[in-house]
């Protein structure tokens, strides 16, 4: 047997979701069919999460939790998770039309995300932090089809999402209340919408790629830079700061996003 890897602290977005009604369900069909149903929500969930960079952390009853930033982590983890949530709703819509019209059944998923510090390693149900108890507190007064966000997770997504505010909601076994938001859409331009906030001490970097990208007008040839740094430390920040004056910078569309320069030529 495979020894777990050693505990570690990280900064991590849950996502759970889960079946509203299923006991009731459960007891109005038969058991094969009920089975049946749930499984093509369980590959649906695994799907959209996995497909944005999230693992599923584990199966509680109905309730599939995933965790976005462990084992591996993205400078964009919070809006992934938002986005897999999306997803899933989505899948789940085109799911439910068919298994009504094949089984006369369907199944409400409801959904909450929430962020904050986890302790844990990478097997499965080993995570514990107060994230993990807001976000299934939070999960349980979301409405069918609702997605909540908490507010931790909010301040990381707050200008890619339309969102309304819900207030401060009083969660079942917790003394102080939380700030809760229902989630409207994601913007088109997602995590570009970042791109406004000013870079802070980065005046090195910044100046090292302006630089570079001054010697590849000049010389009318290309330079190829790689930008290495744990996620959040401001790789995508830089980037953008320093390509944001140059209008003969084209992107790439890709995973990262990232900026290609065309020198123009020089008469």
């Amino acid at each position: 047997m495979r020894e777990p890897s050693a505990s570690q602290r990280r900064f991590v977005t849950v996502v759970r979701s889960d079946v509203e009604g299923s006991t009731r369900l459960g007891e109005q069909h038969d058991p094969e069919l009920v089975r049946d149903a749930l499984g093509r929500y369980y590959e649906a969930a695994t799907a959209s999460f996995e497909r944005h960079g999230g693992t599923v952390e584990q199966f509680q009853g109905d309730a599939v939790v995933a965790v976005f930033g462990l084992p591996r982590l993205h400078e964009d983890d919070a809006l992934r998770a938002v986005r897999a949530a999306m997803e899933l709703r989505d899948r789940m819509e085109r799911l439910n039309g068919e298994l009504q019209r094949k089984l006369a059944v369907r199944l409400p998923v409801r959904t909450a995300i929430q962020s904050g510090e986890v302790v844990g390693n990478s097997a499965p149900g080993q995570l514990a932090g107060d994230v993990m108890n807001v976000v299934a507190h939070l999960e349980k007064v979301a409405q069918p089809g609702e997605i909540l966000l908490g507010e931790a997770t909010l301040r990381l997504v707050r200008e890619a999402v339309d969102v309304e505010e819900l207030g401060a909601l009083q969660l079942k076994s917790r003394s102080d209340s939380v700030v809760a938001h229902r989630l409207l859409r994601v913007l088109p331009e997602g995590w570009q919408a970042h791109s406004t906030v000013p870079m802070v001490g980065r005046e090195l970097e910044l100046a090292f790629l302006a630089a570079t990208y001054e010697r590849a007008v000049e010389s009318r040839s290309c330079h190829l830079l790689t930008l290495l740094g744990e996620a959040g430390v401001g790789k995508r920040g830089s980037s953008r700061s320093c390509w944001r004056p140059c209008p003969s910078v084209r992107r790439c569309s890709g995973a990262a996003a990232a900026p290609t320069a065309a020198p123009p030529m020089r008469r």
